[in-house]
């Protein structure tokens, strides 16, 4: 896979993981509860996530971690080149 590819997908899931997470933290808990009583796929879901939030908030939590971890060693291999040839020029002095 390109770097630029790596780059672009873990950005995409560093958004994925915080938007999980703002969106799970600022939930109304009052309809969560209400939302658990029905049958649907979805209250059956919510109710699987929101049994142990601390377990749910850790994993995306560490999920975004490795994401942005992956994202900063793929920019670093993606701007090395680009970087050295600036550092190494009379530019900066």
């Amino acid at each position: 896979m390109s770097t630029i590819t790596i780059v672009i997908v873990t950005l995409l899931f560093s958004a994925f993981f915080s938007g999980i997470e703002i969106a799970f933290i600022s939930s109304n808990r009052l309809k969560l509860e209400l939302d658990k009583s029905s049958d649907s796929f979805i209250s059956k879901t919510i109710a699987i996530f929101s049994r142990d939030e601390s377990n749910f908030i850790a994993s995306m939590l560490i999920g975004n971690n490795i994401a942005l971890v992956i994202f900063s060693i793929s920019m670093t291999k993606l701007l090395d080149p680009f970087l050295n040839e600036v550092i190494s020029s009379s530019f900066l002095l």
